[in-house]
């Protein structure tokens, strides 16, 4: 440590590492370069395994067998959303438990430090609603979340149907 907290040594490390700043970024680099060739040397890759399940093909659905009930979720997420005139909260929460999951709302109030370009407002109210999918058979250390914010408008309804059919698949 005296050689770092000496201010005369520090000086002659950062002049040394400064004149040999070349040599050793090109030793680096060839360093690096062998490396990676040597990634391909067998005794490097003996214990290496790949699993041939991860690649096989025949595991792969060429389409998403329940997209069309996706579609239709969303849709009617897009009319009950134009009806209730926003966030359809009681429509949602009733779809998610039907599709098997745990369902939760919450509520919240945010304070924006400007305000809203499209309106004069500082205070943003909303309810968020989640749903949580237990794994019938395996701990419930492991998770997967997926989101989709649902603005005004129709931007993300189709994403809402989707998730909601991707719950109802993995279940």
């Amino acid at each position: 440590m005296g050689l770092l907290s000496d201010p005369n040594r520090r000086r002659a490390l950062i002049s040394l590492l400064t004149r040999l700043n070349a040599p050793i970024c090109v030793l680096c680099y060839f360093a690096g370069v062998c490396w990676f060739m040597g990634l391909a040397f067998e005794p490097f890759t003996l214990r290496t395994y790949m699993s041939e399940n991860a690649m096989g093909s025949t595991m792969v659905e060429e389409r998403f067998p329940s997209g069309e009930r996706a579609l239709a979720t969303g849709r009617e997420f897009a009319a009950h959303k134009k009806k209730v005139g926003g966030m359809p909260v009681d429509w949602l929460v009733k779809t998610m438990q039907a599709r098997g999951l745990e369902v939760f709302t919450q509520s919240f109030s945010r304070t924006l430090p400007f305000p809203d370009e499209n309106k004069e407002r500082y205070i943003v109210k909303g309810t968020n609603v989640y749903g949580i999918l237990r794994a019938p058979r395996a701990p419930r250390t492991e998770a997967l979340v997926l989101s989709a914010p649902c603005s005004p408008g129709d931007n993300n309804n189709q994403a809402v149907g989707l998730l909601l059919g991707l719950a109802h698949y993995f279940r």
